[in-house]
């Protein structure tokens, strides 16, 4: 896990790396296109996560512990990544 960046300090339209503990997961109802959106915060700011064409993904639930990597940008204020590639650590509480 070298090189992580610190969520709040990453710029828009630039490649990320950082670790964080997922904090929310947002499902979209049914009748709307899959998509799985997940705030990732990790003591300095929050990114969201959003994996299109998903409703789930097994292991990522609240309390995880996960490194993404991905391109960054802006909706509005909030920093956003769009399908990131991901490893999942455990539980933030599972000495992990």
């Amino acid at each position: 896990m070298e090189n992580l960046d610190e969520i709040a300090s990453i710029t828009s339209r630039r490649p990320a790396h950082c670790l964080g503990t997922v904090s929310s997961i947002v499902v979209q109802p049914a009748g709307q296109d899959p998509k799985l959106d997940v705030d990732l915060h990790d003591g300095t700011g929050r990114l969201a996560l959003v994996w299109l064409g998903r409703q789930s993904i097994a292991g990522i639930e609240p309390g995880a512990r996960l490194e993404v990597e991905g391109f960054v940008g802006l909706r509005g204020r909030k920093r956003i990544m769009y399908n990131p590639r991901y490893t999942i650590h455990g539980a933030k509480d599972d000495g992990q």
